[in-house]
């Protein structure tokens, strides 16, 4: 535990001393689906995009500027993101589609490469920490003449 506060300390005095921090949030919409395979058998599956939205927040450490063409800093965020996919059974009219939807947490950890004039051009490339927070899954299909294959997320796994 000491060494955490002593790491947290000598962190804040160093941001204490930066050139700039900025603070920011970002936020968007996305889809996402799922690829389903299997290796060796063929799998029988119609799955499609689901949409979904993310945002977050993030803090963005820029010392000061050197000499060089390419200056460096560093970025940590929190973000919230929702993934998940849609199955369409084509074999079964009056079925409707199953849907998974699953709420991850992240938190990047990137390091920053920039350079430019008066526009900054920003490189990025890091860590993302992710943690599922949650699922909302739809009931599962019991027709006993269902051709498909059917896949969950299964939380045992």
């Amino acid at each position: 535990m000491r060494i955490l506060w002593l790491i947290c300390t000598a962190c804040l005095m160093h941001v204490g001393v930066a050139q700039k921090i900025y603070v920011g949030a970002k936020a968007g919409g996305h889809a996402s689906s799922a690829f389903i395979e299997h290796t060796i058998f063929n799998t029988t599956m119609n799955t499609t995009f689901l949409p979904g939205v993310n945002g977050g927040v993030f803090v963005r450490y820029l010392p000061k500027a050197g000499d060089s063409f390419l200056n460096s800093g560093i970025q940590l965020g929190v973000n919230y993101v929702q993934k998940g996919w849609k199955q369409i059974f084509l074999d079964i009219e009056n079925l409707p589609a199953y849907t998974a939807r699953m709420n991850y947490l992240e938190i990047p950890l990137e390091g920053i490469g920039y350079f430019g004039g008066k526009n900054k051009y920003f490189i990025s490339a890091g860590l993302h920490l992710e943690f599922l927070i949650s699922t909302d899954l739809d009931s599962e299909p019991v027709e006993d003449n269902l051709i498909s294959d059917f896949y969950t997320y299964e939380s045992s796994r």
